[in-house]
């Protein structure tokens, strides 16, 4: 059994110019995700943790309502209903859980979809970092469709860590859904690497000084497809994001970005912020910004940016005059570019996994 989505993806909260093709994501062909279970072992360090934490690993029982949530209606419903994996997590009030919590889900032949549905509570004053990584078999045509959904209460801190590396063949849906609470923040790092196909969605309610950082990059070559969306919705005085997003495109990628800060009525005194920089490899790439902001408030400050360049010819030469070949300036180049990004995921291994995914990928392999 499977189920067929054929619906746009990543619609803008509010369209622009249709002329522009980028109100939406609309998928080349339908794409049939199967329902099936999914049977490895996907937590790695349970035992580390579950002592200070109230942990389950199924679907939750539960769901939250954001403002203009998810990748889409289609695929939200998707992982509320056949979720074949997920983890529920309460943390209580005035826990620190130090060690990273870490989620790795593989796909390959036998288990060809991951269909997740999280659930992060963080009580009153906890804190807890969580690290999910899907990676893929090589030449495996999977599929994954991922929901996460957070409730940051009042003085919480939530950092989640989402790495995509799957190979050529997969194809990757995943949405965050965030809810936080006065004087709460939820952090988020993500890092897009692979699959023919990527579609990510961050959409989340900042109530009185709630706060969120993002930081967020993608390596497209080949013919890969990106899509990345991020709403923030201030409804709170005081609040406060942060999002920043480093790209490198190369061969014939092709990649939108979209970014709203929405400042609702009543928001007053809240401040966002939302940047991005990519390198062109080649002048076969695509690469669209669609920078929003919406504001129902006088007194609130909101800024964007987006820039996009080749390479600085001078610095090219400047290295290559210093002993490096153009193979090996360039990968400088790529790794002065995504390296501030790279650099705050919380775990070594996984700062070199993504760090040799990228040299690979440069390589051409």
């Amino acid at each position: 059994m499977s189920v067929v989505i054929n619906q746009p993806v990543n619609t803008l909260p509010v369209l622009t110019y249709r002329w522009l093709k980028l109100n939406e994501l609309k998928l080349s062909e339908p794409i049939g995700i199967p329902i099936k279970p999914y049977s490895k072992q996907f937590v790695a360090n349970l035992d580390a943790v579950k002592q200070m934490i109230e942990i389950d690993t199924g679907p939750p029982a539960v769901e939250i309502q954001v403002l203009g949530a998810g990748v889409s209606s289609q695929l939200t419903r998707l992982s509320q209903t056949s979720a074949n994996t997920g983890i529920q997590i309460i943390v209580p009030p005035n826990t620190v859980v130090e060690q990273p919590l870490e989620i790795a889900y593989r796909l390959d032949a036998d288990d060809c979809s991951v269909i997740d549905n999280n659930l992060i509570i963080a009580e009153a004053d906890s804190q807890i970092t969580l690290i999910f990584d899907y990676s893929s078999a090589p030449d495996a045509a999977v599929v994954h469709n991922g929901l996460t959904q957070i409730v940051a209460k009042s003085g919480s801190v939530v950092n989640i860590v989402k790495i995509q590396r799957m190979q050529d063949q997969a194809v990757h849906f995943d949405a965050v859904m965030a809810e936080i609470e006065p004087h709460a923040r939820v952090n988020l790092i993500q890092a897009e690497l692979g699959g023919k196909l990527a579609v990510t969605n961050y959409v989340t309610n900042l109530h009185q000084a709630a706060d969120t950082k993002i930081n967020s990059l993608y390596f497209g070559d080949q013919d890969r497809v990106i899509d990345v969306s991020y709403l923030m919705n201030h409804i709170g005085r005081h609040s406060t994001s942060q999002l920043t997003a480093r790209g490198v495109l190369k061969d014939r990628a092709r990649k939108a970005f979209k970014g709203t800060l929405d400042f609702k009525k009543g928001a007053s005194r809240a401040e966002g912020s939302e940047h991005e920089y990519v390198l062109l490899l080649d002048p076969t790439v695509k690469s669209d910004s669609v920078p929003l902001l919406l504001c129902g408030e006088e007194d609130v400050k909101g800024e964007h940016a987006a820039s996009c360049g080749k390479f600085d010819p001078d610095q090219l030469f400047y290295l290559m005059s210093r002993g490096f070949d153009k193979i090996q300036a360039t990968k400088l180049i790529v790794e002065a570019v995504l390296s501030p990004v790279i650099g705050e995921i919380p775990n070594d291994k996984l700062q070199t996994v993504i760090s040799e995914v990228i040299q690979r990928r440069l390589a051409g392999e």
